[in-house]
């Protein structure tokens, strides 16, 4: 692949600002920036907002790669230009994160996308391409996924606690140093007068090797040691001038190169009794509060080494949350699956495996919302416990299933009993914030030695005759002449083929709210599927089986052409609403089909502009350019796009200015937590001025309460969906819904 002389390839780049106001907003917006990396001769251009993004001062950066590869992590920079350079000849994509040292000391991720681009030889001699940065929050989450996946590792899988104390404390130097990205971490006791500190273990990264290290006396150091004696954890930012490490730096940390320190005590029975320190060197940084919380974890660590009570207490409480429930208390399916291995290990005596099931709780959760669906779990919890013979077993599996060990259950009409009382237990009301809610349960059950010998084949065997009992009496047990060996996909496959051909998908409609008048314009038509075995069927497992075979075409025409037949009799009742429906990426993979849409439409009445096809970035990660083709082919025919789930991605970026999009729809993980998180409350209100200058309507998700109402509404968002003003609903319901107000 040729590439465009440099001058000719990156005019309109240079003159983005200019030229292209959108596009620059929406990368301004997202904190994203476009370049273009010429590999043999060493330059780059960056866009104006991604030179000032990486901190370089407006207009100043001086086009050299080595100077945006001084400010790289130098793993990343090595790590980069060796994928470019060693690019496979197929290959013509690079993709991958980079971390940047910024100027305050924090490090900033960034994603970067590029098409890679060759000459007539197939060397590799530009990526052109956008970079764009990770959210902090979405950084931060990782680093705190990342700190306690070390702190479980030390305790739970290498187990220093059997370790001799000088190989436990390699050990934790080692897992702090690469969690938290520092050259240096040691450990210190104090002396029994308390004026000497002695290391004990110091790990160099870039050595990956332990070494001695000398004695600190308080008298050298008082400032140091007063600071320790006061404090849980000293966070240093810059050493030299910080008073409390100034006679530290100018005898000890300036000659090697230590900038900055992050110091967690070791305390036992209150008393300060030694250090942990994690030291920075080269260029300083900050230490966010999760780093300071985790270098308070690492010397508790080391406490707990130095207290044997302590220390099996904590292991203990490890492995606990590591076998159990966090939501209900109660044993998790690792511990369930250990505990019927073990038993078929020991004995031979029968037992029966019960797995239960609720018939309602999606319907809770959709209707009610998730935090009555969690009360609801929990009492029902409670209530199985209860109802347990002695040496049984309770377990949540996940969401709403539950297993039972029953030891020697006896004959089959004994287990029905106990399986009917079981199904009272569940039937019987609880109320959950003064709502009554009664659900059912259905029940599957296999026998040991009888029905398998091993944990695998008991639970596929209960999990059948669940299936089974879901479309009868609610309790089955597993029956070898029922069971079809066939997986519930290919069965949900062959019978989904029959669904959309009989028209059994069915639609329901969720309103959609215009913030400003406090009214219902717009409904999203949801697909459902009710299986005659399997029950309900949510939406996010019989889709994929439509996309992989020819059933997603004839499906999606189906919702259309449903929709359009509802809007039509809500017309006749004086009702004129938009309405959206998805659209799968696999029909933005299929030309010749809008024509066919277009008769449709006419067929019911319906205007092409009050029908929005809503589309996620996926549709463009492929083939981009067919996917905008069939796009703008249908956006001729008057028929507007909403893009949905809009901040999620990385890609919609990249082709936002080209798409025929008429609405920015954001994800409802970002609304739903905008109160208690500034920083996604500044990415709502971002993409709502965005939306704005781009001339979009913008559109939030999960809108579950006045109060995100309240700061839509401030932040002139323009529409809402969610249980706030209703889940999604049948048809003849919408209606209800229409001169209803909902203000906050």
């Amino acid at each position: 692949m040729s590439v465009l002389p440099y001058s000719d390839k990156l005019a309109p780049m240079a003159n983005i600002s200019q030229d292209n106001a959108f596009l620059n907003a929406a990368l301004t917006a997202t904190h994203a920036g476009v370049f273009e990396w010429h590999v043999q001769d060493r330059t780059i251009l960056l866009s104006p907002n991604l030179e000032t993004l990486l901190g370089f001062p407006a207009g100043r950066f001086d086009g050299r790669i080595d100077s945006l590869l001084d400010i790289l992590n130098p793993h990343d920079r090595d790590q980069i230009l060796a994928e470019v350079r060693s690019a496979p000849a197929s290959q013509t994509l690079i993709e991958t994160e980079i971390r940047i040292n910024g100027t305050s000391g924090q490090t900033r991720w960034f994603s970067i996308r590029g098409e890679l681009q060759r000459d007539a030889s197939g060397t590799p001699v530009a990526v052109i391409g956008m970079a764009q940065e990770v959210p902090p929050v979405v950084v931060s989450e990782r680093r705190m996924r990342a700190q306690q996946s070390a702190l479980f590792d030390l305790l739970a899988e290498e187990r220093i606690d059997t370790l001799p104390l000088d190989e436990a404390f390699q050990r934790i130097t080692e897992k702090a140093a690469h969690t938290l990205y520092v050259e240096r971490v040691s450990i210190w006791l104090f002396s029994d007068d308390m004026q000497t500190l002695q290391c004990h273990d110091l790990y160099l990264k870039s050595r990956a090797d332990h070494i001695q290290c000398i004695s600190l006396k308080a008298s050298e150091y008082p400032r140091y040691f007063e600071a320790l004696s006061k404090s849980r954890a000293l966070a240093v930012s810059y050493a030299p001038t910080d008073h409390r490490t100034q006679e530290l730096n100018e005898k000890y940390l300036k000659y090697l190169g230590i900038s900055s320190m992050l110091e967690a005590t070791i305390r036992r029975r209150g008393e300060t009794i030694g250090v942990v320190c994690h030291e920075q060197v080269g260029p300083s940084r900050s230490w966010t509060l999760d780093e300071q919380h985790f270098a308070a974890s690492v010397a508790d660590v080391v406490t707990l080494l130095l207290e044997g009570h302590e220390r099996e207490e904590l292991l203990k409480h490890i492995e606990y949350q590591a076998m159990h429930d966090r939501l209900t208390g109660l044993p998790n399916r690792l511990w369930f699956r250990k505990l019927l291995e073990d038993r078929i290990r020991q004995s031979s005596r029968p037992f029966a495996l019960i797995l239960a099931d609720l018939d309602q709780f999606k319907e809770i959760n959709d209707t009610l919302g998730h935090e009555l669906g969690d009360q609801l779990l929990i009492e029902l919890g409670q209530r199985l416990t209860g109802l347990l013979p002695i040496g049984s077993a309770l377990a949540r599996l996940g969401g709403d299933e539950f297993g039972l060990l029953i030891e020697d259950p006896g004959a089959p009409n004994r287990l029905a009993d106990f399986a009917a009382s079981l199904r009272q237990a569940f039937a019987r009301p609880v109320v959950c914030r003064g709502v009554r809610l009664a659900v059912q349960a259905s029940l599957g059950a296999s026998l040991f030695p009888e029905h398998g010998a091993d944990v695998s084949t008991l639970m596929r065997r209960a999990d059948v005759a669940l299936y089974h009992a879901k479309t009868n009496d609610r309790y089955r047990i597993y029956d070898p002449s029922r069971d079809r060996h066939t997986p519930r996909r290919l069965t949900l496959m062959h019978d989904l083929i029959r669904a959309v051909e009989q028209g059994d998908i069915q639609a329901v409609f969720q309103p959609k709210l215009d913030i400003r008048s406090n009214k219902v314009v717009g409904v999203e038509a949801l697909a459902r599927w009710k299986h005659p075995e399997f029950g309900a069927i949510s939406p996010d497992e019989f889709i994929p089986l439509a996309e992989l075979s020819d059933l997603i075409r004839p499906l999606t025409l189906h919702m259309i052409r449903t929709a359009s037949m509802q809007r039509r009799k809500w017309m006749k009742d004086g009702h004129d609403l938009h309405v959206a429906v998805n659209l799968s990426p696999r029909m933005l993979m299929e030309q010749g089909w809008s024509d066919e849409l277009v008769s449709m439409l006419k067929a019911f009445d319906m205007p092409p502009g009050m029908l929005e096809l809503e589309v996620t970035e996926t549709a463009f990660i492929n083939d981009p350019e067919r996917a905008l083709s069939v796009m703008q082919e249908l956006s001729g025919h008057g028929i507007s796009f909403a893009l949905d789930d809009f901040g999620v991605g990385f890609s919609s970026l990249t082709h936002l200015s080209r798409m025929p999009i008429h609405t920015l729809k954001i994800d409802k993980s970002f609304v739903q937590q905008m109160a208690s998180d500034p920083r996604l409350n500044a990415i709502v209100h971002s993409t709502i001025q965005l939306g704005e200058n781009l001339g979009l309507q913008v559109v939030a998700e999960g809108v579950e309460n006045a109060g995100l109402l309240m700061r839509l509404r401030e932040m002139r968002c323009h529409m809402a969906q969610g249980y706030h003003f209703s889940p999604a609903i049948e048809a003849d319901r919408i209606p209800l819904y229409m001169n209803q107000a909902f203000t906050d």
